[in-house]
Protein backbone atom coordinates (compact mmCIF):
# COMPACT_ATOMS: atom_id res chain seq x y z
CA UNK A 1 0.00 0.00 0.00
CA UNK A 2 1.04 3.38 -1.08
CA UNK A 3 0.38 6.18 1.25
CA UNK A 4 -1.01 10.00 0.60
CA UNK A 5 -1.12 13.15 2.18
CA UNK A 6 -4.29 14.58 1.39
CA UNK A 7 -4.15 17.37 3.46
CA UNK A 8 -2.15 19.31 6.67
CA UNK A 9 -4.01 21.86 8.45
CA UNK A 10 -3.04 23.91 10.62
CA UNK A 11 -4.21 24.04 14.51
CA UNK A 12 -5.54 27.42 14.98
CA UNK A 13 -9.03 29.05 16.35
CA UNK A 14 -10.42 28.76 12.94
CA UNK A 15 -8.16 25.99 11.07
CA UNK A 16 -7.23 28.38 8.73
CA UNK A 17 -3.92 29.13 6.63
CA UNK A 18 -4.36 32.56 6.69
CA UNK A 19 -4.46 33.08 10.48
CA UNK A 20 -1.43 30.81 10.34
CA UNK A 21 0.29 32.73 7.45
CA UNK A 22 -0.78 36.25 9.22
CA UNK A 23 0.62 35.80 12.81
CA UNK A 24 4.13 34.53 12.64
CA UNK A 25 5.96 33.98 15.71
CA UNK A 26 8.19 36.96 16.62
CA UNK A 27 11.12 34.31 17.66
CA UNK A 28 10.84 31.52 14.87
CA UNK A 29 14.29 30.21 16.22
CA UNK A 30 11.92 29.31 19.18
CA UNK A 31 9.02 28.78 18.18
CA UNK A 32 6.57 25.08 17.47
CA UNK A 33 3.08 24.74 15.81
CA UNK A 34 0.44 22.03 15.68
CA UNK A 35 -0.61 20.60 12.15
CA UNK A 36 -3.46 17.95 11.37
CA UNK A 37 -2.30 15.66 8.56
CA UNK A 38 -5.07 12.95 6.87
CA UNK A 39 -3.15 10.53 5.67
CA UNK A 40 -5.02 7.35 3.06
CA UNK A 41 -4.30 4.79 0.82
CA UNK A 42 -3.28 6.23 -2.59
CA UNK A 43 -6.58 6.17 -4.75
CA UNK A 44 -8.58 5.27 -1.62
CA UNK A 45 -11.50 7.39 0.15
CA UNK A 46 -10.72 6.87 3.57
CA UNK A 47 -8.29 8.82 5.25
CA UNK A 48 -6.74 8.78 8.62
CA UNK A 49 -6.15 12.32 11.44
CA UNK A 50 -2.64 12.64 13.28
CA UNK A 51 -1.98 15.59 14.81
CA UNK A 52 1.39 16.33 15.09
CA UNK A 53 3.65 18.96 16.32
CA UNK A 54 6.74 20.52 14.74
CA UNK A 55 9.11 22.50 16.75
CA UNK A 56 12.68 24.24 16.36
CA UNK A 57 15.42 22.05 18.53
CA UNK A 58 15.50 25.16 21.11
CA UNK A 59 11.29 25.28 21.73
CA UNK A 60 11.71 21.34 21.66
CA UNK A 61 14.25 21.50 24.75
CA UNK A 62 12.28 24.43 26.47
CA UNK A 63 9.15 22.30 25.75
CA UNK A 64 10.74 18.82 27.53
CA UNK A 65 11.91 21.52 30.64
CA UNK A 66 7.89 22.13 30.96
CA UNK A 67 7.30 18.43 31.13
CA UNK A 68 5.67 18.02 27.83
CA UNK A 69 5.69 14.65 26.51
CA UNK A 70 8.43 14.76 23.23
CA UNK A 71 8.21 11.72 20.84
CA UNK A 72 10.10 12.39 17.89
CA UNK A 73 13.42 13.63 15.45
CA UNK A 74 15.39 16.30 15.69
CA UNK A 75 15.46 18.03 12.41
CA UNK A 76 18.03 21.26 12.40
CA UNK A 77 17.11 22.98 9.28
CA UNK A 78 14.79 23.53 6.48
CA UNK A 79 13.50 25.72 3.84
CA UNK A 80 9.71 26.34 3.23
CA UNK A 81 11.03 26.73 -0.54
CA UNK A 82 11.91 23.13 -0.22
CA UNK A 83 8.13 22.32 0.33
CA UNK A 84 6.48 24.08 -2.16
CA UNK A 85 7.91 22.24 -5.16
CA UNK A 86 6.82 18.94 -3.95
Amino acid sequence: MRAELRFIEPITESCDWEEFVHNPSPMPWDDYGSFTLSIGAAGGTGADLFDITVATPIASCRLQGKGMPYHGIPFHGMLVESLCHR
